[in-house]
């Protein structure tokens, strides 16, 4: 269970889950929820998620991407999102666990790689981690109404 101070936190970050397996999208749907998420966008393969970052428009947080989907799979998604200087943290999600596929979901900028079969508390502590992270580093970047001098 989340902590009521990653609840109100966590409440303004939005989150897209890029698969193809409607239990799949419901359990991270509800993980999501956990922790006090409610801006949640879904799309069924890559190529239906580029939609959300057109034009380098970068209005998600945070991308839960499954690797194995039909049109585009969760790799070639990732490549695009790099591809346009997008730096939004992703996390795969595969059955793909040989140590090349890891490295390759590295090396392509995955923040992080859960591999299936999972559950909730280990997608949970990815999500808080990353989503920490991303908080603490809006807590010390300068804010463009703020001079420095």
């Amino acid at each position: 269970m989340a902590t009521s101070w990653t609840k109100t936190k966590f409440t303004d970050f939005r989150i897209l889950i890029v698969d193809d397996e409607p239990l799949i999208i419901k359990m991270v749907e509800a993980v999501l929820h956990d922790l006090g998420i409610r801006t949640i966008y879904k799309a069924g393969n890559g190529f239906d998620a580029l939609d959300y970052f057109a034009e380098s428009v970068n209005v998600i947080d945070l991308v839960i991407c499954d690797w194995m989907m039909p049109e585009m799979d969760g790799l070639e998604f990732l490549h695009h999102l790099r591809a346009k200087h997008l730096e939004t943290p992703f996390i795969m999600l595969t059955s793909r666990t040989e140590p090349g596929h890891i490295i390759a979901a590295k090396d392509f900028g995955a923040s992080g790689y859960i591999a299936k079969p999972f559950n909730a508390a280990e997608l949970r502590d990815k999500i808080e981690k990353i989503i920490t992270k991303l908080l603490k580093k809006k807590e010390f970047s300068p804010s463009p109404d703020k001079k420095e001098g």
